[in-house]
């Protein structure tokens, strides 16, 4: 992934995602990488969260959040509603990338389901996965 390009690169094909779904996608990336797990639905309806994605936009978009906004996710924590449809727009261009079932099922956003508390991941093995942030 290249967080200033904004793109989703697989071998020679590549996909555009929006400021906010580089956002989503590279703390999903981040997350396998260093910690190999996912990350639980309590989790991203967190305030913490919200402003750690709300800094990665302003760090490397000039992103900025109006602030007299106070119901804003960046503010408030990250909506169920409105994760799974930032979740289901990156999911549907990461399956542009691919033509094979298999190997979409390894990059997309799949959920773990848990009885209460939902965890989201990315299943691809960690030496599949990068970032570029040039």
């Amino acid at each position: 992934m290249n967080t200033k390009k904004q793109i989703v690169r697989y071998k020679d094909k590549s996909v555009q995602l929006t400021a906010t779904e580089i956002a989503f996608y590279s703390k999903f990336i981040i997350t396998k990488i260093n910690l190999n797990k996912g990350i639980k639905k309590s989790e991203i309806q967190s305030k913490e969260l919200a402003k750690e994605l709300s800094e990665f936009l302003k760090e490397n978009f000039n992103y900025y959040i109006d602030e007299r906004d106070k119901k804003h996710w960046s503010l408030q924590g990250i909506e169920d509603k409105y994760f799974l449809s930032i979740k289901s727009k990156i999911n549907k261009k990461i399956q542009n990338l691919f033509s094979e079932e298999d190997i979409v099922k390894e990059f997309i956003i799949s959920t773990d389901k848990i009885y209460g508390d939902s965890s989201y991941i990315i299943n691809a093995p960690k030496d599949k996965l990068g970032i570029n942030y040039e």
